[in-house]
C-alpha cells in the first residue's frame, strides 16, 4: 500500500508541475497582451495630434493601409476621426486605410 500511496503522490506532483507550467506560460502571455494593448494605446496617442487651442481639428498623419489596414484598428480608427469636430485631416503615404473606402469621393480632398 505504501508503494501505491508514493505512485500516486508522484502522479498529483506531475499533474501540479504541468498545471504550474501552463500557469506560467499564460501569465506571459497575459504580460504580453497587456503590453500589446499599451503599444496600441501609446501608438494612438502618438498618432493623433489635436490642436488644443480649440480642440476643434484632428490630424492623424499616416491613416495608410500600412498603419490602419488591420480590422482590429477599426475601432481605435474611429475614435481617432471622430475626435474631429471641425476639420479633420487625414495624411497617407501609400494606399489609405481601407475604412475609408465607403467615404463619398466628395467628401475628400485629394491630393
Amino acid at each position: 500500500m505504501n508503494m501505491e500511496l508514493r505512485q500516486e503522490q508522484e502522479r498529483v506532483n506531475s499533474v501540479k508541475e504541468t498545471i504550474t507550467e501552463q500557469i506560467n506560460r499564460l501569465e506571459g502571455e497575459t504580460s504580453r497582451l497587456r503590453m500589446e494593448v499599451v503599444n496600441i494605446r501609446k501608438h494612438f496617442w502618438d498618432e493623433v495630434k489635436v490642436n488644443i487651442d480649440t480642440f476643434d481639428a484632428v490630424i492623424i498623419y499616416d491613416s495608410s493601409a500600412k498603419s490602419y489596414g488591420d480590422e482590429s484598428l477599426r475601432r481605435l480608427f474611429y475614435t481617432a476621426c471622430t475626435r474631429a469636430m471641425h476639420h479633420l485631416q487625414l495624411y497617407s503615404v501609400g494606399e489609405p486605410s481601407p475604412f475609408l473606402r465607403n467615404v463619398p469621393p466628395k467628401s475628400l480632398i485629394l491630393s
